[in-house]
């Protein structure tokens, strides 16, 4: 009988760890997302350029950047947006 409730005490704390660890997630990407649209409209090429960087940094792939309409920012869309 006792090992059962271990059981069942183990599952419900793995349950709530899981649902905790998703939760932190959710918040640091909500917080991620939130610095790159900040950076991206001060309109300030230097800032995304070294955000970029400290993203990349360390890494081993590197994803590519979409705007809002989840279009792939390329150079040249940014050098169109400069001039």
């Amino acid at each position: 009988m006792e090992s059962s409730a271990l059981i069942s005490n183990d599952t419900l704390l793995r349950n709530k760890y899981h649902v905790c660890a998703d939760e932190w997630r959710l918040l640091v990407r909500s917080n991620q997302l939130a610095t790159e649209v900040q950076i991206i409209d001060a309109d300030n090429v230097g800032a995304l350029y070294r955000f970029i960087n400290r993203r990349i940094a360390n890494r081993s792939c590197i994803g590519v950047i979409d705007d809002f309409h989840k279009l792939f920012i390329d150079e040249v869309k940014v050098s169109k947006h400069l001039l």
